[in-house]
């Protein structure tokens, strides 16, 4: 009875004579060194090839179980360390090839993109870091959707300079308008805010407040929201409603007026035009452009279109409060401790 060698006696390195090498590594890898010697010197010079071969065919003639599985466990070491065998080889190659993949990588690295995410556009710029007045582009009104209207069926005539065209039966507003007349709303605020007037940002839609709030901020003073509904006669009506101390004593009449759903402030728009106010407004292709003193032809469904136009003008907001804080300098601080009461003395030699 024959009882097979336990191959656990040989190392890694003496496998590296198997003719067959596990996935084709003996072709790619260059054998490992001759110098590991087995274990023991009595099998320094078997071929594990020629053992396994010459014990299976001693282990099929016997018909013990005990020698089948003595021969499957046989096979099962050889193959684990085959898989080392591999594994070991592979990191091998790969320290040796680190050098020429480093210069690869380093190479197409300058030959690559440079963009990246903070240099790209992404859906959520608008709203976080909107563009200046003078950076606007076609295609970023382009790539929010502006140039979207409402169905042909809706479209008014009064719209029609403002309209490209119709494609599968919705208006195509004409963005070569646009942009003008959004950089004559950014110029008209900018020089409301360095004349020191104050804004007023209308978005009464859930959709509408982070936007509007947001350009409230970011112009700084001089800058108010409305978010919610408008309540009818604030303007046109103000005495009845705050009463006459309020009326007379602050000034509660805006400057300027910018709307981001006009249709659903159509109030706040007649008593604007019955007080005189001038007023921006995104005008969508079911719109009559002639009711707001500025019109920016756009698409009002659009919250990332509103996000894009609101910050820019918000922008210029800013900078008009930048060229009057410039002209003016920046407000004085007043230090109370350092104002004295009148003393009671004085009141005393002033009194008959």
């Amino acid at each position: 009875m024959i009882t097979p060698l336990p191959l656990k006696l040989y190392k890694i390195k003496a496998l590296s004579t198997v003719t067959h090498a596990p996935l084709g590594l003996s072709n790619a890898v260059p054998a490992f060194d001759k110098s590991f010697e087995p274990e023991a010197a009595s099998t320094s010079s078997l071929n594990p090839t020629k053992l396994i071969t010459t014990h299976s065919k001693a282990i099929h003639s016997s018909s013990t179980l005990s020698h089948r599985s003595q021969w499957e466990e046989a096979l099962e070491d050889r193959r684990v360390e085959q898989a080392v065998c591999m594994l070991t080889r592979s990191i091998c190659s790969n320290i040796r090839l680190m050098p020429f993949l480093l210069i690869k990588v380093e190479r197409f690295n300058q030959l690559g993109s440079r963009q990246t995410r903070e240099n790209t556009f992404q859906p959520h710029h608008p709203l976080h870091r909107p563009v200046a007045p003078n950076s606007m582009t076609l295609s970023a009104l382009l790539a929010a959707g502006a140039h979207l209207g409402h169905s042909k069926s809706l479209l008014r005539p009064a719209f029609l300079p403002y309209a490209y065209g119709t494609r599968a039966g919705i208006t195509i507003i004409d963005l070569d308008r646009t942009l003008p007349l959004l950089r004559r709303a950014a110029n008209i605020t900018r020089a409301v805010a360095r004349n020191n007037g104050s804004i007023l940002f209308v978005g009464t839609n859930d959709a509408l407040q982070p936007a509007v709030s947001k350009a409230a901020r970011r112009m700084g003073r001089n800058a108010y929201q409305l978010s919610t509904r408008w309540k009818p006669g604030t303007l046109t009506n103000a005495q009845q409603l705050f009463g006459a101390d309020i009326v007379g004593e602050q000034n509660y009449i805006p400057d300027l007026v910018i709307l981001l759903n006009p249709l659903d402030n159509m109030v706040l728009i007649r008593e604007c035009c019955a007080k005189h106010i001038p007023t921006i407004a995104l005008i969508d292709s079911n719109v009559d452009p002639r009711i707001v003193t500025y019109p920016i032809p756009a698409n009002d469904d659009s919250v990332r279109t509103a996000e894009l136009i609101v910050g820019m003008l918000s922008m210029a907001g800013k900078e008009g409060l930048r060229e009057l804080d410039e002209l003016s300098g920046p407000p004085k601080e007043i230090h109370y401790d350092a104002i004295q009461p009148p003393s009671l003395s004085s009141h005393m030699s002033a009194s008959p």
